[in-house]
């Protein structure tokens, strides 16, 4: 089995990542702005290159629904394989930078692949949580950092009572 600096590399990469050793009070928000901030420039790349597009149409940060704190990773699925690579050798080792964290990131593959994998994944799946914001995201269109889309939460919630 190859190391996952060494999938990146290899035949056998593809375009759903986990994003790891996020900083706990990095927002949801935050990450979809730093994936549109990537998905743009990559794509002013691309345009003048006049290539394919990189694009995310899926997102999870799964959070800690007390404190709001998000649990340190996040799923991202890409609309190709070059999107997906890109992200990694961007992120990839790199520092957070982000409220005074010493969290270096890690990008690899995730376990679950696709767009339909991970929505039939999370349609079956239950958060205990205060609010809906808490759940995985759709997008369509994908996001590629410039153009609108509409989100669609998947997930089944089941609200937590949070004391009075």
């Amino acid at each position: 089995m190859a190391a996952p600096d060494d999938e990146l590399n290899s035949g056998s990469w593809k375009t759903t990542v986990m994003v790891k050793n996020i900083p706990n009070k990095f927002s949801k928000l935050q990450l979809l702005d730093l994936l549109d901030e990537h998905c743009r420039k990559e794509n002013i790349k691309l345009l003048q290159q006049q290539n394919s597009e990189a694009a995310a149409d899926d997102s999870s940060t799964p959070s800690e629904f007390e404190s709001g704190s998000n649990l340190g990773y996040a799923f991202v699925n890409f609309t190709s394989v070059a999107a997906a690579r890109k992200l990694h050798r961007e992120l990839h080792h790199k520092p957070w930078n982000a409220y005074g964290s010493r969290k270096v990131c890690e990008v690899t593959q995730a376990k679950i692949q696709g767009s339909d994998g991970l929505l039939k994944h999370f349609k079956a799946s239950i958060f205990t949580c205060s609010s809906e914001s808490y759940l995985p995201v759709f997008f369509n269109p994908s996001r590629d950092g410039f153009r609108h889309t509409e989100e669609r939460l998947v997930g089944k919630l089941v609200y937590l009572k949070t004391a009075t």
